[in-house]
């Protein structure tokens, strides 16, 4: 059985905060530590972010990639499934 590692560091963990803060103001019913934790997951389980990419983007493509990680996130793995790719995903 493969474990969820959560290996973002204290600065990732900053960013990811102010992300959810973001998407908070948009939906005021969001799960905001599921959320956090679906951000660290796809991040430390081979889908690094590029966290500051995410936050200065538009409200269309911010959007886009926290509802795309939260639908496509396989929480028992950390893997993102269904070939969704995050437009803040770092480049290889």
């Amino acid at each position: 059985m493969n474990d969820v590692k959560f290996t973002a560091t204290v600065a990732e963990s900053d960013k990811i905060i102010a992300i959810a803060d973001r998407l908070e103001k948009d939906c005021p019913t969001l799960d905001r530590l599921s959320f956090v934790m679906d951000l660290n997951a796809c991040h430390s389980n081979g889908t690094p972010l590029d966290f500051d990419k995410l936050l200065d983007f538009p409200q269309f493509d911010f959007l886009h990639d926290c509802y795309g990680i939260m639908d496509n996130l396989n929480r028992k793995t950390g893997k993102l499934e269904r070939f969704f790719l995050p437009r803040s995903a770092q480049k290889a």
